[in-house]
């Protein structure tokens, strides 16, 4: 009976305890791990919690592509990975479509203009983001001094004179002086210049971009351009709100003074009524 109760107890537990571990767990889990389904399935339940409240939902919207990004660029600075963009793709669509259903202009305007900060943030540092990338190629040559090779001269040995000795009291004709000639060192051939080391620093310098490189590179551009497709969509309904509100500014302004207009002219109508009464004679 109690091995019962204690499987009973331990089921209650796990029951109880497994959501919210996953809950944790699922928290920093980024595009690719295990968990990352359960982290977006748990970002829809509360949003289906959020929906009778639209500043709650379309709040919780614009968290959404901040968390997005934080997960993209995590990658991107760790792994040069670029799996997380487009669940950030997916993210600035659905938060656009939740502004453009608002159930009113003032609510509608107010979200926009948030959204545009949000957006125009994300968009600068995607921007170095991309440039921490493309500026960091392998280099394809050594940059390290090369030695230049220097010709040794040989020296030349001029020729050495050697005398007869002198036999008795006479003298000897003296022989010509004889020359022993020694053998001279073959001209040497001039060693071709070698690069110095300031030119191989500038080839390394001027490496092409790896493939890797350039793909992550058009991801991140096509994801710019997704961003400030959206910012534009959403300032010209910002722009539109103003020029509205400007007009119903006028067309107050331009009825106070027609209203005004017209109560001037019933003045003096009826000062000239009273002016063009006839006098009372006593």
């Amino acid at each position: 009976m109690r091995l019962i109760v204690d499987k009973i107890l331990w089921g209650a537990l796990i029951l109880l305890f497994g959501p919210t571990v996953m809950i944790v767990a699922s928290w920093n889990a980024l595009p690719g791990d295990n968990l990352y389904g359960v982290k977006l399935a748990l970002e829809k339940t509360a949003l289906a919690l959020a929906s009778p409240s639209y500043a709650t939902s379309g709040n919780l919207q614009i968290k959404y592509t901040e968390r997005r990004f934080a997960e993209a660029k995590q990658l991107m600075a760790s792994k040069q990975s670029i799996q997380g963009l487009p669940y950030l793709d997916q993210q600035i669509a659905q938060t656009k479509k939740v502004i453009e259903n608002a159930p009113n202009k003032e609510a509608q305007v107010a979200l926009a203009k948030q959204y545009i900060t949000t957006l125009s943030t994300v968009s600068t540092d995607l921007e170095t983001q991309k440039q921490s990338i493309t500026q960091s190629p392998q280099p394809l040559a050594s940059a390290q001094p090369q030695q230049i090779a220097t010709p040794i001269p040989t020296p030349t040995l001029r020729p050495t004179v050697t005398q007869t000795p002198v036999i008795g009291t006479r003298e000897a004709p003296t022989s010509p002086p004889t020359s022993t000639p020694k053998a001279t060192s073959s001209p040497t051939s001039t060693p071709r210049p070698t690069p110095t080391p300031i030119q191989i620093a500038q080839v390394a310098t001027t490496t092409p971009i790896s493939t890797g490189q350039a793909v992550a590179a058009l991801q991140i551009n096509q994801t710019q351009q997704n961003v400030s497709q959206t910012i534009a969509d959403l300032q010209e309904l910002v722009d539109k709100d103003d020029d509205d509100q400007k007009n119903n500014r006028r067309k107050q302004e331009e009825g106070k003074g027609n209203k005004e207009d017209k109560n001037e002219t019933k003045s003096d109508q009826d000062v000239n009524a009273r002016g063009k009464e006839p006098k009372r004679n006593d």
